[in-house]
């Protein structure tokens, strides 16, 4: 969603160079409007930046997605954000992203009070949907946790990991062979290793397994903890691993993941149905609309 606000930005000075004035219908959404002046008011400031048809069919895409959200929502849900809903959002979207002020925020962003109230808008709505189809859904079993742990383990497993990579097989043998002749790992893998790692004595840190290589991944889990493993060939090379530490995540918590992610699942196909499924015009000045292979505002070819 912060996405889709910084890619407004520049979108008024497309509205002037397309001609028609404010309330010139660009798009209609299941029988709103959507003018001009509304893909205008999404900005802070109008600027110099970027005002290529393009650009403002992306921006129009937008503003069409979210009518046809809102109004499915009402609708279907009557899901209709409060003032105070979108004020507490909007601090809190504000200041997750590294801002004090909401102010300094817009200029950042270059997007207006209303612009970033519209945002925030689809953003509790999304919020509500996931509440509501978690209280639908079948809740996952512990033994559907365990078993998809199994299937995936390194998915739902942290490591906190060293390594030393090399070119080649018999490079990796070396570096064991000096390992077991009593030298410190992180000097070896300072030495050694060819990857950025080495500056800091081949530490990779701590992060969940499934974010390495598949070979590398499979070798955080299977290797005993404190002990020098390998060598493991991937596509960067050979790894000598040394794994400090491995956590898995309790099946209680896993069970809750796996509810969260269904309900995510059955929020992306609702909200893909609400604009698929509106009634959409767009002016031919400014495109066409299609729903395939995504849901878009198409530029108007240009005249050669």
């Amino acid at each position: 969603m912060r996405r889709l606000t910084i890619a407004i930005a520049g979108g008024a000075l497309l509205i002037a160079s397309c001609g028609g004035g404010g309330n010139s219908v660009a798009a209609t959404v299941n029988g709103a409007d959507i003018t001009l002046g509304d893909v205008e008011g999404l900005l802070y400031q109008v600027n110099e930046f970027d005002r290529q048809p393009e650009q403002f069919a992306t921006y129009l895409s937008v503003l069409i997605q979210w009518g046809a959200i809102n109004q499915l929502a009402v609708d279907e849900f009557g899901f209709e954000p409060t003032e105070d809903q979108i004020d507490l959002e909007t601090r809190e979207l504000v200041l997750g992203s590294g801002f004090t002020e909401i102010e300094t925020f817009l200029v950042q962003q270059n997007i207006s009070r209303d612009g970033l109230r519209q945002l925030v808008t689809q953003i509790i709505i999304e919020e509500s949907l996931h509440e509501s189809f978690v209280e639908t859904l079948d809740e996952p079993t512990l033994e559907d946790a365990q078993r998809d742990f199994d299937e995936s383990p390194a998915q739902w497993t942290e490591v906190c990991a060293s390594h030393i990579l090399t070119e080649t097989a018999d490079e990796a043998e070396a570096v064991l062979g000096r390992i077991d002749a009593g030298e410190d790992f992180a000097t070896v893998a300072a030495e050694v290793s060819i990857d950025g790692s080495a500056a800091v004595g081949g530490d990779l840190g701590c992060a969940t397994a499934s974010g390495y290589v598949p070979e590398f991944a499979e070798a955080t889990i299977e290797a005993e903890i404190g002990e020098v493993f390998g060598p493991v060939e991937s596509d960067f090379g050979y790894h000598v691993m040394l794994v400090a530490s491995r956590t898995t995540t309790p099946l209680e918590e896993l069970r809750q993941a796996l509810l969260d992610e269904a309900a995510f699942d059955a929020v992306n196909e609702w909200l893909n149905e609400a604009v698929v499924g509106a009634e959409v015009f767009v002016d031919e000045k400014h495109g066409s609309w299609v729903t395939e292979p995504q849901p878009q505002v198409i530029p108007p070819p240009t005249l050669g």
